[in-house]
């Protein structure tokens, strides 16, 4: 007899014993099979629910090395009421998770890092809100738009005395040099931002820089961080990403941390 036969007799024998051996049968020999298909089902399900109820965003930012866990939905609810974003339409994210310390990086540091890289690069970030030693090095690598191509001259100059910016000569003689190890680093105590002494903030002064560009606010004042201590234990920046696709939006999150209360 051969092997097909031989399983049609066996498969006549189990019909004969009724439903359950049926299925004990069905079970015993094609579980691994079926399981592998119900799991396949199940992400191709999920795959499909995600593409269909994805929204694009309508506004992304990161508060970076923020020092209170912020309550990250309670702010994407209020922003979203308060810049009449639709968000049946769009998605608001307001990302409280990233935290980076370069000083002695970790594997989870650096997983951070490479995310605001990703980030950035898909043009799906719109503002930055860091600490001021890591809002110096995403501003001294290009990642921040100059202000003054978004601002209107009366909103530059009500921030006067907080604009954070960079002198884009020495970033640009910086690059050379990086083609140039036997070149003198053109970096200034000032440039650094940091006193030998204390170790505090110091806002850079662009009357001695030969290309100053403003890059960033200082939000150490905005009534909605200092309400929630998100910035307690540093100096807070913030920035618009150079390649954002909201900057209307990006404009209004300023208004919104010094506006709500």
């Amino acid at each position: 007899m051969s092997v097909r036969d031989d399983i049609k007799k066996q498969h006549k024998k189990i019909q004969k014993k009724g439903f359950k051996a049926s299925l004990s049968y069905f079970w015993d020999y094609y579980k691994f099979h079926t399981a592998a298909v119900i799991i396949g089902i199940l992400f191709l399900a999920f795959l499909i629910r995600d593409v269909v109820l994805s929204k694009p965003y309508g506004f992304y930012a990161t508060l970076l090395n923020e020092t209170f866990s912020a309550n990250a939905q309670k702010i994407q609810d209020e922003f979203a009421e308060y810049a009449k974003i639709d968000t049946s339409k769009y998605e608001v994210y307001i990302d409280t998770s990233m935290s980076i310390n370069m000083s002695a990086p970790s594997q989870f540091d650096l997983a951070n890092q490479q995310k605001i890289m990703a980030v950035v690069a898909s043009s799906e970030m719109d503002v930055l809100v860091s600490d001021y030693k890591m809002f110096k090095t995403y501003a001294e690598n290009s990642y921040m738009a100059d202000l003054s191509t978004i601002m209107s001259s009366d909103k530059l100059e009500k921030f006067k005395d907080k604009i954070y910016y960079i002198d884009q000569a020495v970033i640009d003689e910086k690059d050379k040099e990086k083609f140039n190890t036997s070149s003198e680093s053109t970096s200034t105590k000032e440039q650094d931002n940091i006193s030998d002494d204390d170790q505090k903030f110091i806002l850079p002064d662009p009357s001695n820089m030969k290309k100053p560009v403003p890059v960033g606010i200082v939000v150490d004042n905005a009534s909605y961080f200092v309400k929630n201590n998100t910035y307690a234990a540093t100096t807070p920046i913030y920035g618009i990403i150079g390649n954002s696709k909201n900057t209307d939006k990006a404009l209004a999150f300023l208004d919104f941390i010094y506006d709500k209360k």
